[in-house]
């Protein structure tokens, strides 16, 4: 049974290296995004302008700067292909998101931070091996489990605050913290996995 996924949005074969920034003000703005294989430069959507259910950037496998997503109406974002943020992924103020789903995203070259969207139940990333700044999990109302199975490099901190629902966060392959561990106002927090941490460093 052929389910017909590839006639939902753009065809990868298709995808091109584009070489600037893209600054997504409305949901028109995504099309020519779609047909990006990589981004010379960084992606921002930092509007109210934007309203989907679904942000889906199927073809997109690396931005070299900044993935920047603030605002936007969107209840799901989907990055099936994404492998390397060169800068910053940043998922924030988004008052609808109910679902992150980038299970091939292995590196990050500095800051994750996911604050502020209060109906993300979970938060997994699944594939994500290398973060080289901090990890920033805040103020997220209802989120549950946060979970990074693969993550090894945590070059500066991981800081956990503000979860008011979070019972379980799990980083079982962190061997070093650069910098600091902050975990604060957790006070549902039954689990917070770093069964392989040896070394926490200081700034």
């Amino acid at each position: 049974d052929d389910t017909g996924a590839d006639d939902t949005g753009p065809s990868c074969d298709r995808a091109v290296p584009c070489q600037e920034d893209y600054v997504i003000r409305q949901n028109s703005d995504v099309a020519a995004l779609q047909q990006c294989e990589s981004v010379q430069g960084k992606i921002l959507v930092e509007t109210d302008g934007l309203a989907m259910p679904t942000l889906s950037l199927p073809c997109l496998v690396s931005v070299t700067e900044d993935l920047q997503i603030h605002q936007a109406l969107i209840e799901r974002l989907e990055l099936p292909a994404l492998t390397t943020v060169g800068e910053s992924l940043r998922v924030y103020d988004l008052e609808h998101l109910t679902t992150i789903d980038a299970p091939t995203l292995e590196h990050i070259g500095v800051d994750l931070n996911v604050f502020s969207d209060p109906l993300l139940p979970v938060l997994e990333l699944e594939a994500l091996v290398f973060v080289g700044g901090s990890v920033r999990i805040k103020w997220n109302e209802v989120l549950v489990s946060a979970s990074f199975p693969a993550l090894e490099t945590l070059a500066e901190s991981l800081i956990i605050e503000g979860n008011q629902t979070l019972v379980a966060a799990r980083f079982p392959s962190v061997a070093e913290l650069g910098y600091h561990l902050y975990v604060e106002q957790e006070p549902a927090l039954e689990t917070l996995e770093l069964p392989a941490l040896e070394t926490i460093g200081s700034e």
